[in-house]
């Protein structure tokens, strides 16, 4: 085994591209979770769309309401 391997440049070398590609596995699953919550959104919205239309005096609550 070469001992060039083993000098303190190679080592600090190593770990930070170790820590690179773990912070780069972290925001892959960060980006995954955050489509997963897009999507959900999305389908929530989608699923409101289809409602029919509510009067307002059932949507607006008595303390919402602004009173002169």
């Amino acid at each position: 085994m070469p001992r060039f391997l083993f000098t303190p440049r190679w080592i600090l070398g190593h770990v930070i591209v170790l820590l690179v590609v773990a912070g780069c596995v972290v925001a892959g699953f960060w980006q995954l979770d955050r489509l997963d919550q897009r999507r959900s959104l999305n389908a929530r919205v989608e699923r409101r769309l289809t409602l029919a239309p509510r009067p307002l005096d059932q949507v607006i609550t008595r303390r919402s309401r602004i009173d002169p």
